[in-house]
């Protein structure tokens, strides 16, 4: 398979004052297309700035970082808005819906910020409420959704604009056992359907027990 992601000798140092502390150390790993890849490790071991990095969020230090073959730490902020835009999706574990906005408006936004040609709209909008189960919630705020709903709204928001990659930083972290169960399944059967590609940051022993690969990371290093 080709690789979707190859993160090379990335770093990631950042500046406190004086005081230089490293994120990420000499990271270098691949994930190709199609893949269910968790990275797991303890707070503070630079799950989220590699997903960050590799979301075209922030810019490594050193190394390089590769979607599709593209080499994006060189690119314009513009330019890499543009590749979030076409390529990535991101789901939360805080779900970071706006609260004032339906279900359905939530998952409209990405192709309002982004508009893009192709199918309609809302045909793209009412398959990805139905694909996540909450055709019926359309038009409910997130206030009015449970916790689940919520994060299978931001999973809809994430899918609406046919991503090849999809982000998710702890995704179950807010939600109860059983709920967080349903959506590791939800997101494993889009994952196969799809073959959009996955990357978790997880202490979920659910999402590792799933995943095609696991890697584990610790003070900054792949073990």
């Amino acid at each position: 398979m080709d690789d979707r992601v190859a993160v090379e000798h990335v770093s990631k140092t950042y500046r406190l004052g004086n005081v230089g502390v490293t994120a990420l150390d000499d990271v270098s790993f691949s994930v190709a297309t199609g893949e269910f890849v968790a990275i797991a490790g303890p707070s503070g071991s630079g799950k989220t700035t590699l997903l960050n990095l590799i979301g075209c969020l922030d810019t490594p230090t050193s190394g390089e970082i590769r979607i599709d073959g593209e080499a994006v730490s060189a690119l314009s902020a513009g330019a890499r808005a543009d590749l979030r835009a076409r390529k990535l999706g991101f789901v939360f574990q805080t779900f970071n819906l706006i609260p004032v906005l339906t279900a359905w408006e939530n998952v409209e936004y990405p192709l309002l910020i982004h508009p893009r040609e192709g199918r309609d709209r809302r045909a793209r909008v009412a398959a990805a409420l139905e694909q996540v189960g909450l055709r019926d919630r359309a038009r409910h705020r997130p206030p009015e959704l449970s916790g689940g709903q919520q994060q299978r709204v931001a999973i809809a928001r994430a899918l609406v604009g046919e991503p090849a990659l999809v982000l998710a930083d702890e995704p179950t972290a807010n939600l109860d056992s059983a709920t967080g169960r349903d959506i590791v399944e939800l997101m494993r059967s889009l994952n196969r359907e799809r073959r959009v590609t996955f990357v978790f940051s997880t202490h979920d022993p659910r999402i590792m027990s799933v995943a095609d690969r696991l890697l584990e990371i610790s003070d900054g290093r792949l073990r």
